[in-house]
């Protein structure tokens, strides 16, 4: 198969200077950030032709688009050179890539949040297959994918319904509509810092997971790493295992929005407490722990962990800063009914996502027997 360098076939945009905090939630155009999900809107348009979205910040991600569209200032924007729009399918470059994303990761380097090089980038190879067969990949994997996205659309439409229930319910935590008693989040939870555990134990394989804020979605939620995952041999102390449910909250913001993100432990003996993150040792009859999960996913709580960390580049919190937070506790019998609802919910999800696993694996299928190429 002949291959071509990403240089001779696209050309870099002007770097854009919006910070990615100015993403608005509704608006008329895309705004793409380093996050691999599109969840921000613009008022305006940067750019108008089809085009490969770069992120270049904390972790892989490629996106294309074929509509106006605006970008924060740590996205790259490529777009085919004007002389090869008939011999190239911008959007069969971007499946490449995304069914390849390892390429990419691989480019990743630095201390802190790592970055990827535009020089990098236009040093990728892509295959130059036959206009024709570029088109034909596109269109079928173009419909594997929509039904795919659909599913992943009604499971965003469950969590979405969790969060409008918790505000009916609660209220904004901010402003305490429904006039309970504040006081700090100290007064109901502790929040635990982890053990330093020793880089030289660290493994690919082993009994231990060894947890970062790397195994956090923004929007909270445990996420396996797989061959990225970290494993530890070394000594410790016990009491640094975790059990099923333990809450733990990303004290350090690894990628953008994963500051004050929470995970509940998926099972025993298996997960070890690292020292970015807080294990949040609560009060049962007082507090419940799906309340602190949705509590802590506020938006407004968010904004004030993040405005109270530290750090410039990376950003800190600590168990002080978070117990600080001041917020009105509801009823535990209130919560409680919250937790009905949320538990039938994920019963719901947990059958979606097992379709939706499937529907990925015959996506990812479909991209390995058409871009598959050895790490």
């Amino acid at each position: 198969m002949k291959f071509v360098k990403l240089a001779q076939i696209l050309d870099f945009q002007k770097k854009s200077h919006i910070k990615a905090g100015d993403g608005l939630k509704e608006g008329s155009f895309p705004f793409f950030t380093s996050s691999p999900v599109l969840s921000k809107y613009s008022s305006f348009s940067q750019f108008n032709l089809p085009s490969l979205i770069f992120g270049t910040g904390g972790k892989a991600s490629v996106h294309v688009c074929k509509n106006p569209f605006s970008v924060s200032t740590d996205c790259l924007v490529a777009q085919l050179k004007t002389d090869l729009t008939q011999n190239f399918e911008i959007k069969f470059i971007y499946y490449y890539l995304f069914g390849n994303i390892w390429i990419l990761e691989k480019g990743f380097r630095g201390a802190g949040l790592e970055h990827i090089s535009k020089g990098y980038i236009n040093n990728i190879d892509i295959p130059e297959l036959p206009f024709e067969d570029q088109k034909r990949i596109v269109k079928i994997l173009d419909e594997v994918d929509s039904l795919r996205q659909k599913r992943k659309q009604a499971i965003n439409l469950l969590d979405e319904y969790l969060k409008s229930v918790f505000l009916e319910m609660f209220g904004d935590p901010m402003k305490n509509e429904k006039g309970w008693k504040a006081s700090p989040l100290g007064k109901y939870l502790k929040v635990k810092h982890g053990f330093a555990f020793k880089s030289e134990y660290f493994l690919n394989k082993g009994s231990f997971i060894l947890l970062t804020p790397g195994n956090f979605y923004e929007q909270g939620g445990y996420k396996d790493r797989g061959e990225k995952q970290k494993y530890y041999i070394g000594d410790f102390p016990k009491s640094y295992i975790l059990s099923k449910n333990d809450l733990l909250v990303a004290m350090t913001e690894q990628a953008p929005g994963l500051l004050g993100s929470l995970i509940f432990i998926p099972e025993s003996n298996k997960f070890l407490h690292n020292q970015r993150l807080g294990l949040i040792i609560y009060d049962k009859v007082i507090v419940n722990r799906f309340f602190i999960f949705y509590l802590f996913n506020h938006p407004k709580i968010r904004k004030i962990i993040y405005t109270k960390a530290t750090g410039t580049k990376v950003r800190h919190t600590s168990p002080t800063k978070l117990e600080a937070i001041n917020i009105a506790l509801p009823p535990i019998a209130l919560q409680n009914q919250f937790a009905i609802i949320v538990e039938k919910t994920e019963y719901t999800k947990q059958k979606m996502l097992a379709q939706s696993e499937e529907m990925e694996k015959q996506f990812q299928g479909l991209m390995q027997s058409n871009f598959s190429q050895s790490k």
